[in-house]
């Protein structure tokens, strides 16, 4: 996991939500899905799992939050775009709304 100011990527962020379909109620949360793109409004912690690789941006961010994965944790901002590579199962930890592109 790594954090990452790549301008073609950050490109990737300029889907609208609505855009994404109508919400389900999911982890205590509520998402969005659509074509390889998934928003979600985070009432604490959600897990995803990849093999390959997710581009994560935190949309906002109430307090503190982290990434956890099998190798460890990554604090995260607002505002901050991290490349999940071949994670496998990970958590976004924090009452946020995150996007996740997945490649």
């Amino acid at each position: 996991m790594s954090k990452i100011t790549d301008p073609e990527i950050l490109a990737l962020f300029c889907r609208s939500p609505e855009t994404l379909g109508e919400p389900v109620c999911v982890q205590g949360g509520k998402k969005r899905a659509k074509d390889g793109v998934l928003y979600v409004e985070s009432g604490g912690r959600y897990k995803l799992f990849t093999e390959g690789v997710d581009y994560v941006k935190i949309l906002s961010l109430q307090g503190k939050g982290f990434i956890k994965w099998a190798r460890g944790e990554l604090p995260l901002s607002e505002g901050d775009v991290v490349a999940a590579e071949q994670p496998g199962e990970y958590e976004i930890n924090g009452k946020c709304a995150f996007m996740a592109i997945r490649k």
